[in-house]
């Protein structure tokens, strides 16, 4: 008998060891969730960092995001025609594969309100083209409608593909990088940042 309740303490004590270390990995596992889930103070994205060129990263209310493409010297169209680029500045056509994954569906136009391109020489932030203005990736070649000129409206767990121009100044390319603000944020124009929480993406390998 001794040695049965001997044999029954020591599965007992097994049991619960067992039980903490499980509890334990669980409890783990979901802080780690929780802190790479979070839209603005995780490295990748954040100030300190760009999420690279053709890789995926979450932005805010499902969306999520991934630079496929950057021609930083594009021929400005306007309309199907050829347009003369201003003096100092070109046209960079950047282009997008854009998912939703919350609930229904989302207008991708929202998010479009939040994102704009930034250099390193200066602190302006630059919206893409609009209108009949459009760029190619070369001379003469015909180039899909803009991202921003289509419609919109993406369903859950499917994408919206395409592209974007933006009219910058030469200076600005070497440090071009892409931002997504975070709902709420007003980074559109000189004295309205009050943003510390936005992705950004990097244009550059």
């Amino acid at each position: 008998m001794p040695d049965a309740r001997r044999a029954r303490r020591l599965v007992r004590r097994i049991v619960t060891s067992v039980i903490v270390v499980v509890v334990g990995l669980v409890t783990s596992g979901t802080m780690l969730a929780a802190v790479g889930s979070h839209g603005g103070k995780d490295k990748l994205g954040s100030r300190s960092g760009a999420v690279p060129l053709h890789h995926r990263a979450g932005v805010w209310q499902g969306w999520s995001l991934k630079v496929t493409a950057v021609k930083l010297h594009s021929f400005q169209l306007l309309g199907k025609s050829p347009k003369e680029t201003p003096a100092g500045r070109q046209d960079a056509m950047v282009s997008l594969s854009v998912r939703y994954g919350g609930a229904g569906y989302g207008n991708f136009r929202v998010l479009l309100r939040r994102l704009y391109v930034s250099g390193g020489s200066s602190s302006t932030n630059y919206r893409a083209d609009g209108g009949d203005l459009n760029c190619a990736t070369a001379r003469g070649v015909p180039s899909a409608t803009p991202l921003n000129e289509r419609s919109t409206l993406v369903f859950a767990g499917h994408y919206a593909r395409g592209h974007l121009c933006f009219l910058i100044p030469r200076v600005d390319a070497k440090m071009l990088a892409l931002y997504v603000d975070k709902p709420g944020c007003n980074t559109a124009g000189p004295g309205a940042d009050n943003c510390e929480h936005w992705r950004k993406f990097a244009l550059r390998p």
